[in-house]
């Protein structure tokens, strides 16, 4: 599936503050154009006077198109394509830079937990694909023939090499539409309506979520995909998933440390520090399941070291936001970025920790937010995974800006007969 080399950078910047408190602000602008083997990222920023300016630049830092945010994107028409062999007849335009991963609601039980300001500029601290390098876990932290391993002892290890999620996960955040936590018999409710499905993932800790969670999806016989949010607060979040979990370790069958935090701004070394201190923890408190980090399979795909060190390679992968790719496309497109990431990552098999479509909002170019295409999508991604894959979102997050395109909120497909 891959091409000859090809590089391309974006330099993106904004006049703009960058919004705080906003856990899932999907601007992926980094999915558009990404069949690209190779990404070179531009340390150097540059200043622009309109809010939220994306500049494509070529191989020698000269700018050769102009998009913004919340507007269909113009690929560059001057620079000669590479023949992908996966996407349009054209080839891909250029990977444009990383882009915000996500924020929680302000009422956060710890106020400061997730303050951390989304980053619209390419992180300086990346290096490009061919200057990283592994990072290495402490061997002591890994239990022995777990990563990558058949031999390993991870929650639903069923696969060749420990990565198995049976039948189809469900995203879920557990907040009202004022941005506050669910109670218990809100949460209950919600995932009684996912009956059918073998996981739920959650992305945080606040408000003992977890624990709220773990007790709705016991009894359906759902198992629940933990999460560190904050991996600069990764003690006290691993600590917070421990203690909600009350040992019943069967009820979890990951542990996910970081969503698209290399996506987001953080060095990649920083999320494999977090992620072995995670690791750690649970072990010692008994839990011997998949310890991972979430990012985007661009940021996976420039840094296999994030995949190297997590017990899985998890992926989101949205095709929304590549902008070349219809709803009839949509579960290709994924499957193809799922083993373009496998390929990077030793050929071990991938867990796609979200993808979905928007049903309401503004069109990316050939992609169109719609009841019927968001119906297709999912249709076809449960039909092109039959396991392995989160689906995101059966609720709308009515929680969230509109964001980019207008979507942001919209993506919850179950009260629109796509389920």
């Amino acid at each position: 599936m891959r091409a000859g080399l090809f590089a391309l950078g974006v330099l993106v910047a904004s006049t703009h503050a960058v919004p705080r408190n906003r856990r899932h602000y999907h601007l992926h602008d980094h999915e558009k154009r990404a069949e690209a083997t190779q990404v070179q990222y531009a340390t150097d920023v540059v200043t622009a006077t309109a809010p939220d300016v994306l500049v494509y630049v070529d191989g020698n830092g000269n700018p050769v198109s102009t998009s913004y945010y919340g507007q269909p994107a113009t690929p560059p028409t001057s620079v000669a394509q590479p023949d992908t062999g996966a996407g349009s007849d054209q080839g891909e335009p250029p990977v444009p830079a990383y882009q915000p991963a996500q924020s929680t609601p302000a009422q956060d039980a710890t106020p400061t937990q997730y303050s951390s300001p989304a980053q619209y500029s390419s992180p300086a601290q990346d290096p490009s694909p061919a200057q990283s390098s592994p990072v290495e876990s402490p061997a002591s932290s890994i239990p022995d023939g777990y990563i990558g391993s058949s031999s390993g002892d991870g929650a639903d290890s069923g696969s060749s090499n420990g990565a198995h999620l049976p039948g189809h996960g469900a995203s879920y955040a557990p907040y009202n539409a004022d941005g506050s936590v669910k109670t218990q018999d809100q949460v209950t409710s919600d995932i009684a309506r996912l009956d059918g499905y073998s996981t739920v993932r959650i992305y945080g800790t606040d408000n003992h979520q977890t624990g709220m969670v773990i007790k709705a999806a016991k009894p359906m016989g759902m198992k629940v995909f933990a999460g560190v949010f904050d991996i600069n607060n990764v003690a006290s979040e691993t600590q917070a998933i421990i203690d909600d979990a009350k040992d019943d370790w069967d009820s979890v069958h990951t542990v996910a440390v970081g969503n698209e935090a290399v996506n987001g701004g953080q060095s990649p070394g920083a999320v494999v520090s977090a992620l072995n201190t995670a690791r750690g923890m649970l072990r010692a408190a008994g839990f011997t399941g998949p310890v991972v980090t979430v990012d985007t399979f661009v940021a996976i795909i420039a840094h296999p070291e994030l995949c190297q060190n997590s017990d899985y390679p998890a992926a989101n992968i949205h095709s929304f936001f590549d902008g070349n790719v219809g709803a009839d496309q949509a579960a290709d497109f994924v499957q193809r970025q799922a083993e373009r990431v496998s390929q990077s990552c030793g050929n071990r098999d991938v867990v796609v920790t979200e993808s979905g479509w928007p049903w309401q909002g503004s069109s990316n170019a050939a992609a169109v937010p719609g009841t019927a295409e968001q119906s297709t999508v999912i249709s076809g991604l449960k039909s092109r995974f039959p396991d392995n894959i989160v689906l995101f979102s059966p609720y709308d997050d009515t929680w969230k800006e509109d964001g980019a395109f207008g979507c942001e909120k919209y993506w919850g497909y179950m009260s629109h007969g796509a389920d």
